[in-house]
């Protein structure tokens, strides 16, 4: 269609030391299963927000967002693993403690991308990193999932400090997400 305006997938998020990705990775290897596909350590992060849908525009508008946050650096632990719907796991994650400033940030930023006209989910803000997607949730890998979570509930895969926040175009393609970094805040 001559004149429409291409759209991307991106997303703002904090990216994960390769230390502690190394971390977490490690871990995250005896989870393999043809019902579990783990996340590979490249593509380790903690989402702020996503966009199914985004125009350059709306990205050089959320670019200028990020660049007037006024925020210091603050740490971040990755503690701990969980998943979202328990009875029925389909994500399993790595627990983040910030003190609440992802929260924080989250807050800060929601006025702003939804005076841009973009949608902005409903549901509450958990930060978190994802390390595995449940595929099948028959009870072999319910049972394996719960296993996994109880054995590694307070597991510490390290600290950093958080200093800079990033707007990262994702390309999926047949091998996986291809990320793109467009715009960073660092503080």
């Amino acid at each position: 269609m001559p004149g429409a305006e291409k759209q991307m997938r991106a997303f703002i998020a904090v990216k994960i030391p390769d230390g502690i990705k190394d971390n977490i990775a490690g871990l995250a290897s005896g989870l393999e299963d043809k019902n579990i596909r783990l996340v590979g350590k490249e593509q380790f992060h903690i989402t702020l927000f996503f966009f199914d849908s985004i125009s350059a525009e709306n990205i050089l508008a959320i670019g200028k967002l990020l660049e007037n946050l006024e925020i210091k650096s603050f740490p971040i632990s990755l503690r701990g693993v969980g998943v979202f719907t328990p009875e029925k796991p389909h994500v399993l994650f790595v627990e983040i403690d910030d003190n609440g400033m992802l929260s924080s940030i989250h807050d800060g930023l929601k006025w702003g991308i939804a005076n841009l006209g973009l949608n902005i989910e409903d549901r509450a803000f958990a930060p978190h990193l994802t390390i595995a997607r449940v595929k099948d949730t028959n009870e072999e890998t319910i049972s394996k999932v719960k296993k996994f979570v109880d054995e590694n509930n307070g597991k510490d895969f390290g600290s950093f400090a958080c200093d800079c926040i990033k707007l990262i175009k994702s390309t999926l393609t047949s091998e996986g997400p291809l990320y793109e970094e467009l715009f960073s805040k660092s503080f």
